[in-house]
């Protein structure tokens, strides 16, 4: 008798340790159609981009892709990506923006999640370029059309689904330890960046796609 209740016992520790099925995974990917806005930095640049005018010739690039492996019933998200290079002068920005599908009209104050925000920078091209991640960095978020609403997978959105908002993010850093690259050796540094982005973007139906069921890797 003894022996069988320990067999019990260890049948009941596995099944504890053993988690229970999460389901699918329904991948949905969201890019923006549209990009264009401004950089400011204090006793530096001051630029506008336009992704959507193939005619102009920006010292900034902008692009929005999706990011990674997300499941769209739970949250779909888009990285930003802005590189900007004046007289020597560069500054690079990177980070997600939440999900926009169940935004509606008004100011919406929103963080960074985990992945954070990356920002490189350099005053002259003789200055090194450093660069450091800044977690929980807190943006506005404006939504100034919304139409239409989020929709279960794999339509994600109604048909008629349109978001246009703006996204301001202000950041003020004054000798933060920092990383940067010379010659593939890395070493610390000292990044000194005042400086604001604004720039305003689209959402629309057929900028939202569904992906296959359990193309992600569940979180």
């Amino acid at each position: 008798m003894p022996v069988a209740k320990l067999t019990v016992a260890s049948v009941l520790v596995l099944f504890a340790a053993c988690h229970s099925d999460p389901g699918p995974c329904r991948p949905g990917d969201a890019t923006f159609s549209m990009l264009s806005g401004s950089v400011t930095v204090q006793g530096g640049m001051s630029e506008t981009f336009d992704a959507g005018d193939p005619s102009a010739t920006p010292t900034c690039t902008v692009s929005s892709r999706p990011s990674g492996d997300r499941d769209a019933d739970v949250a779909m998200r888009t990285t930003v990506n802005l590189l900007c290079e004046s007289q020597g002068e560069r500054l690079g920005l990177s980070f997600e923006i939440d999900d926009v599908r169940p935004l509606g009209a008004g100011e919406h104050t929103l963080v960074t999640d985990d992945y954070g925000l990356r920002i490189s920078y350099r005053p002259s091209e003789s200055a090194p370029e450093c660069y450091t991640y800044l977690a929980d960095t807190a943006y506005a978020l404006t939504v100034n059309e919304a139409v239409g609403t989020e929709a279960s997978y794999p339509t994600l959105v109604t048909g008629d689904f349109h978001r246009r908002f703006d996204v301001a993010l202000d950041l003020a850093l004054a000798g933060r330890h920092a990383m940067q690259y010379t010659n593939g050796v890395v070493s610390d540094c000292s990044l000194d960046f005042v400086g604001a982005v604004d720039f305003t973007a689209v959402l629309d139906h057929s900028d939202v796609q569904a992906r296959a069921v359990d193309s992600c890797v569940l979180e």
